[in-house]
């Protein structure tokens, strides 16, 4: 048994050695390069500096294709990196069926418009405008986010507008005037001039058909669960958002990576917003004001409303509040313009407005005092005996 154990490895073991030997070495050296040559051919191997006159074929038909290489997989996450104490500040209605809520941070003075639906109608998110953004604070990000950042070098993203169809991203413009241009499968990126800088394919497999489906189903803000549904919604957009960004942000273009930090601080802006005490889902599904209601505050704060004005010919409303000893400021906004302003006053007053036609809602902002001992109350009134 020993004789026949050594004969089997005198015979064996020299070719078992001879294809390791090549094969690490050729692994180190790349198969069948200028530094390699492996021939495995009649039981034997070799490794040596390939001939002048050696043809190079195709690894992957005679010993196997080595993988290259990849680009790690970006996932740049700045949720935490944004501020995160943004307050509603304004909401502006308009005739066509949209309102703009306003959101500011009054640590950083950043601003957020969001464009989404009036009450009482499905939502839509139709897009967002970044102002003022301020730098992304990176002691906030983790080590891999922070090379990440610094490889994109970030450029003219101190204002920018992502727009929305049917709750799907379709467009982006930065400062700049470079934007990019959006599908379900393709980001078409384009310079300020309209030049085509690159085009980026998404896999399918971003989209399933359940998400698909929960991002772009229409749903009546009138629901018991509309918050969360919205939530849902919005997380939905903001994960989809935030994967195309993660791609664009991986391109070696630097246009291409600068629309791919935009769309990574957007997905991080929408779940910042999810989660914050004035969020938009809560506006989305707050009711509006109705006539006679009063609205009381016992603190100094931003108080941001839409009151739903009544149907009927030539509507007029009777305005009326108090803001007690300490002085405090009402407005009202209706299609982009301030249709009423009073303040900073004290004691009671009321006005009588005259509103369009075509209006259905009316903004109302009502601005406390610093003081935390200040008092106010109002309310719209739309009987004729309170008009007159």
């Amino acid at each position: 048994m020993i004789i026949t154990l050594i004969s089997f490895l005198t015979v064996v073991l020299p070719t078992i050695l001879n294809k390791t030997f090549s094969i690490f070495l050729c692994g180190l050296l790349s198969f069948n390069s200028v530094g390699c040559y492996a021939n495995f051919k009649d039981n034997s191997a070799q490794a040596t500096l390939s001939p002048t006159n050696t043809e190079i074929t195709k690894v992957s038909i005679t010993i196997g294709q080595i993988p290259r290489a990849r680009k790690p997989n970006i996932n740049l996450d700045l949720q935490q990196a944004l501020p995160q104490d943004f307050l509603i500040t304004t909401q502006m209605p308009f005739s066509s069926g949209k309102r703009e809520i306003y959101l500011i941070s009054p640590s950083t003075k950043a601003q957020q418009i969001y464009t989404v639906n009036l009450p009482n109608a499905r939502f839509q998110l139709y897009g967002i405008k970044f102002q003022n953004i301020p730098v992304i604070d990176e002691s906030k990000l983790t080590k891999r986010n922070r090379l990440i950042l610094n490889r994109i070098k970030p450029e003219s993203l101190n204002d920018f507008q992502v727009a929305f169809e049917n709750n799907k991203l379709s467009k982006i413009v930065l400062a700049n005037g470079n934007q990019g241009e959006f599908t379900d499968t393709q980001a078409i990126i384009k310079s300020a001039n309209g030049q085509i800088i690159e085009t980026i394919d998404f896999s399918q497999v971003n989209r399933t058909e359940e998400t698909l489906i929960a991002t772009t189903k229409s749903m009546l803000l009138t629901s018991s669960n509309c918050n969360q549904n919205v939530s849902s919604k919005l997380d939905n957009i903001a994960d989809f958002v935030g994967v195309q960004g993660n791609k664009l942000a991986s391109s070696e273009n630097q246009i291409t990576r600068n629309v791919g930090l935009a769309l990574a601080a957007t997905s991080a802006a929408l779940k910042n917003n999810i989660n914050s005490r004035q969020s938009l889902p809560i506006a989305s599904c707050e009711r509006a004001v109705q006539c006679n209601e009063k609205r009381v505050s016992g603190a100094s704060e931003m108080r941001s409303d839409l009151f739903e004005i009544p149907r009927g010919a030539n509507p007029k409303v009777a305005l009326e509040y108090d803001f007690f000893d300490i002085p405090d400021t009402i407005e009202l906004y209706l299609d982009g313009k301030t249709i009423y302003s009073d303040g900073p006053k004290s004691e009671r007053h009321q006005r009588t407005l005259d509103l369009p036609n075509n209006a259905e809602y009316v903004g109302v902002r009502l601005i406390g005092n610093l003081d935390p001992k200040t008092r106010w109350w109002y309310v719209i009134s739309c009987s004729e005996s309170a008009i007159e």
